[in-house]
């Protein structure tokens, strides 16, 4: 059976459900004609199939930023991470970060921080962050797909409500520190 380019496309999972669709038809009619060509056209389908998502699976894993980001820091260059650490400040932590929406064009995640007061130092319990991650794209030519943007909000005070969105940190970019 010839498959489309368009269908053969690497990381089109649309592209493997209309093969599988026009692959069973296919089958069907061949079932028709021949039961021994219809099970080995069968096993090599099977095949292709489970190759075919090995391949989407480990090639569309979505990090956050790059690996090893700050010398200190946690989280960065991983999927979904349930912390993300700058490695210094307490404000530049987040902590029990439950994300929605890993993969899609824009992710969300909720979790805790630590809060500056307004006159200086820290409250003495967290307060919640939201982050949202954006701009998938790669931090190196041969590193994994990253979300390269990181914004978020948080609480003013613990049990408060949340600040506008900023910039994590200030940075243009998860894939390099300022």
């Amino acid at each position: 059976m010839r498959i489309p380019a368009d269908l053969r496309r690497r990381g089109s999972p649309s592209g493997l459900a209309r093969v599988a669709t026009r692959t069973a038809i296919e089958l069907i009619s061949l079932n028709r004609r021949s039961p021994r060509a219809l099970r080995a056209v069968g096993v090599g389908v099977f095949l292709m199939l489970v190759v075919a998502g090995s391949a989407l699976g480990s090639s569309s894993q979505i990090v956050l930023g790059k690996a090893n980001l700050l010398p200190n820091g946690r989280g960065w260059g991983t999927a979904h991470p349930r912390l993300i650490d700058n490695g210094g400040d307490p404000n530049g932590k987040a902590w029990d970060l439950q994300w929605t929406g890993w993969g899609s064009p824009v992710a969300q995640a909720h979790g805790l921080t630590w809060i500056f007061r307004p006159n200086g130092g820290y409250f003495g319990e967290p307060g919640a962050i939201q982050l949202r991650a954006s701009k998938i794209g790669r931090c190196t030519s041969n590193g994994p797909r990253a979300y390269t943007q990181l914004e978020a909000r948080e609480a003013l005070r613990p049990g408060g409500r949340l600040s506008k969105w900023f910039v994590w940190g200030g940075w243009k970019s998860t894939c390099a520190a300022p």
